[in-house]
């Protein structure tokens, strides 16, 4: 409406010919100076209306957290001439009031075993008054009070999982599971957080084509408002080339009264195995112990299960074919 307005004007002020008429010229130039005039008188009087200025708190206490989000802004009631009021609102942004928590309420949510405060701001125009134009005279704040919620900083000791993916080279393989050194860290942080945190996983790490031992310094990641004792740990993941090799093994019985005989058909299985190449020589083939169990031989006649009941701690895996053998009973003789 405004902009059509002085388009009109404008438009008015281009049809007019000084030298035909001067009269409209004179009329507009008197009707521009009377509103300039009543305009800076305008802006000598005072008036009141409402400002928002942006907000930040400060300094809060160090045994707490705070869990909630405060105003972003305050919108300060203020009395000042229009002067002042016109110069503020052409500023392009106004520096933000500073709400210095633990000073502004004289420690009270430091030394206080409470969690939740309702504060009124109109205890603090005084405070909030030294840092606006002293030409600005406040007279109440909005919102009338601010909700700070808070949770007490606890200590926490967690354990630390590793996120990994890993392929190896050809006739590589990992030879034990993956260790973290430390494989647990302390944690401090708002204490509703720290109770449903168990463990801390690491960002996930991949690695392609390995073919030796990997150990690396890592870093762990962050979390809002958790600060840690020590956040790295070392990753170890075990490394080395492996080969095949395999064994016969005898099928031995367990648990058959002392009257009876068990005889396995075949009587020895076949025991596959991995093993790193350095500690292929130290495998003790007496480990291996394959069984079945006498009590099972009514379960399914003529067939019993085989189960691996011992091997070797330094082989890295084994597999056999013969899940199950036939069987015949036979009676010991007393004689």
């Amino acid at each position: 409406m405004e902009k059509r307005w002085l388009e009109k004007i404008n438009n008015s002020i281009k049809k007019i010919d000084p030298k035909k008429n001067q009269k409209p010229l004179i009329y507009l130039i008197c009707v521009l100076i009377a509103s300039t005039l009543w305009f800076l008188n305008a802006l000598s009087d005072s008036y009141t209306t409402t400002i928002s200025f942006p907000v930040k708190f400060t300094n809060f206490p160090e045994n707490k957290i705070l869990v909630n989000e405060p105003p972003k802004k305050l919108d300060l009631k203020v009395n000042a001439f229009g002067f002042t009021l016109l110069r503020n609102s052409l500023s392009m942004a106004f520096h933000p009031l500073i709400f210095n928590v633990n000073e502004f309420t004289n420690q009270r949510m430091q030394r206080s075993q409470s969690s939740y405060f309702r504060i009124g701001t109109d205890r603090y125009l005084e405070r909030l008054q030294s840092q606006v134009s002293s030409e600005m005279k406040i007279i109440s704040v909005m919102p009338d009070s601010i909700i700070f919620q808070f949770d007490p900083i606890v200590e926490k000791k967690v354990g630390i999982k590793a996120n990994v993916q890993l392929s190896t080279k050809e006739q590589f393989i990992q030879t034990s599971s993956i260790k973290l050194i430390p494989d647990s860290v302390q944690l401090a942080g708002p204490k509703s957080v720290l109770d449903t945190l168990n463990y801390i996983t690491t960002d996930l790490m991949e690695f392609t084509g390995v073919n030796k031992t990997i150990h690396r310094n890592i870093s762990l990641p962050d979390i809002n408002n958790i600060t840690y004792k020590k956040k790295r740990t070392v990753l170890n993941i075990p490394i080395e080339q492996y080969t095949e090799s395999k064994i016969s093994v005898p099928v031995q019985v367990i648990n058959a009264p002392d009257s009876i005989k068990l005889i396995t058909f075949p009587s020895k299985i076949e025991i596959n195995y991995l093993v790193a190449l350095s500690q292929y020589k130290n495998i003790d083939h007496s480990l291996f112990k394959a069984i079945v169990d006498y009590s099972e031989t009514n379960k399914v006649k003529n067939k019993i299960s085989i189960n691996i009941q011992q091997a070797p701690q330094n082989i890295i895996s084994y597999s056999f074919d013969i899940k199950s053998v036939e069987y015949l009973k036979e009676k010991i003789s007393n004689d």
